[in-house]
């Protein structure tokens, strides 16, 4: 391009400086815009990533060993004893007991009958605000939630 040719072009630039601002600046948002969106995908997706590997459940990243039919303290023992035998990965160096099974809740008249599962986790009372009551420590004790307690009809003692 030549001087005559880039003065025009300059002086043309100038006379419609406010349009060729706006095409400035509609420009440099638009490159922008199409810069900043896959950083921020991938900002995005390493967040949900980092949050999903750190705050989850034990259950859900935790090893299961699962016994089927009828469960006794001898069964357990045996069971807890077989897994240490075998040897814990090192990920997971605490162990926790606990039980869950499929109960169906009968409840008194005037209310519906119910399904729900019973849990028991080793230290699991030093973890739970009691509304009412203790943390059961002998045979036929239970802690209900305040829904399920809400919902079965039943009291405390």
């Amino acid at each position: 391009m030549s001087w005559p040719s880039l003065t025009l072009a300059l002086r043309a630039l100038w006379f419609r400086r406010g349009v060729s601002l706006a095409v400035l600046l509609v420009a440099t948002v638009t490159t922008a815009a199409a810069a900043a969106g896959p950083l921020y995908l991938r900002a995005g997706s390493e967040s949900v990533l980092r949050d999903g590997l750190s705050s989850p459940a034990l259950d859900v990243t935790g090893l299961d060993v699962v016994l089927t039919g009828g469960a006794s303290t001898a069964v357990i023992d045996q069971l807890t004893a077989t897994v240490a035998a075998a040897g814990v990965p090192k990920a997971y160096p605490q162990q926790i007991r606990s039980l869950q099974m499929s109960l169906d809740i009968h409840a008194p008249p005037g209310r519906n009958d119910s399904q729900t599962r019973m849990m028991w986790r080793e230290g699991a009372c030093a973890h739970l605000h009691l509304v009412a009551g203790h943390c059961p420590v002998g045979p036929r004790e239970v802690l209900l939630s305040v829904r399920a307690q809400r919902t079965t009809g039943r009291h405390v003692g």
